[in-house]
């Protein structure tokens, strides 16, 4: 396990602005919703996210999303991109990244989460030992909660200098 729970393995400006390089040898993506690839109030997946995810497939990558958010929220979301995913994910516990690593069968080494908050997304992934990307929330906004993690998360990306 790695000794930074809350440091990232990369770190980029926007989930669009991922360099496709990092994943080589990387076969699953676990992919937040929420501020990684949409405003946390957009419904449904815009043309930008979906030509993402479209250019991730062709790297024959699989991408289940991984949320914190209700199940209706999330499905829907989902389902406007033909993916697999998971609610109520109660991250930063690992407990189901370790779910989907055992249901999948899947490689940790080849295994990265991505998502847009250190406390919850990374932590997650660091706790569960895979590959860890943090990307800058799309909109400053956020819901209640979250705003009260990133007074924490600038405290960190001060400290790990993100």
């Amino acid at each position: 396990m790695k000794n930074k729970f809350f440091k990232p393995d990369y770190v980029f400006k926007k989930i669009y602005d991922l360099d496709f390089d990092i994943l080589k040898g990387i076969k699953t993506l676990f992919i937040d919703i929420d501020n990684t690839l949409t405003p946390y109030y957009q419904e449904l997946a815009d043309e930008k996210t979906k030509k993402f995810i479209n250019k991730l497939n062709e790297l024959n990558i699989k991408i289940i999303l991984v949320s914190n958010n209700n199940k209706n929220r999330v499905k829907r979301f989902a389902e406007s991109l033909d993916l697999e995913f998971n609610y109520l994910s109660m991250k930063p516990l690992p407990f189901t990244f370790l779910k989907l690593i055992k249901k999948y069968k899947l490689n940790k080494n080849e295994t990265m989460a991505i998502g847009d908050q250190i406390l919850t997304d990374v932590l997650a992934a660091n706790l569960t030992g895979i590959y860890s990307c943090y990307v800058y929330p799309i909109i400053d906004k956020d819901s209640f909660m979250t705003s009260i993690n990133r007074k924490i998360e600038n405290i960190i990306r001060r400290i790990y200098k993100i």
